[in-house]
């Protein structure tokens, strides 16, 4: 299992010096863990727990990442 934290790069710094396939990576295993809680970010089952991440950190690598959740059709 891959821990989680490692994907999250704590500094600006150290994320622009990141290798794209590594952003990638870490875009979609976000995209994934939002759509497997059904883009619950908070509480018991949601991403952030599930990503082992504060809600906050979640909402602003979401932002930083430019992830959005998709329109209901």
């Amino acid at each position: 299992r891959i821990d989680e934290r490692l994907l999250i790069l704590q500094s600006a710094t150290h994320e622009s010096k990141a290798p794209a396939g590594l952003v990638d990576f870490e875009r979609q295993h976000i995209l994934q863990t939002l759509a497997a809680s059904n883009w619950q970010i908070e509480g018991e089952g949601g991403a952030a727990e599930q990503l082992r991440l504060a809600p906050s950190t979640l909402r602003s690598r979401i932002k930083k990442l430019g992830l959005q959740r998709p329109s209901r059709l």
